[in-house]
């Protein structure tokens, strides 16, 4: 697969480690810059300390701490533009209606190929 990225800065937010490690590796191989959290407070003290240097969030929507729903209403707060992608397990209708309604620009499902979401992120990147 070409690499799809040029360079964006991704803020990338899952409380899962082992996926975190993984889907970085994956978005650096294709080229893009990602800063990884395992804890959505600390993604927002990043986004908090240097909002223009990000390009987009991809969050997932179950967390423990904050829902990815929760953190991408903290964010659009902080800087309205950013888009934000949030990932779950369980995508409905519901989901999908709640997360336009904050203002996410896509939701994807969580087994998502990392391709397709490799385009995702370069289409709102």
């Amino acid at each position: 697969m070409p690499s799809c990225g040029s360079g964006q800065h991704i803020l990338y937010v899952d409380d899962e480690k082992a996926l975190v490690s993984i889907v970085k590796r994956a978005l650096e191989r294709n080229r893009f810059r990602v800063s990884v959290h395992t804890e959505p407070r600390q993604a927002l003290a990043a986004l908090e300390a240097a909002p223009d240097s990000f390009d987009l969030v991809v969050t997932d929507y179950n967390m423990p701490s904050m829902s990815g729903l929760d953190l991408a209403r903290k964010i659009r707060a902080l800087r309205a533009d950013l888009p934000v992608v949030v990932v779950s397990g369980f995508v409905d209708a519901e989901l999908r209606a709640k997360a336009a309604g904050v203002g996410v620009r896509e939701v994807l499902f969580k087994a998502t190929e990392l391709k397709d979401l490799c385009a995702v992120v370069q289409r709102l990147a």
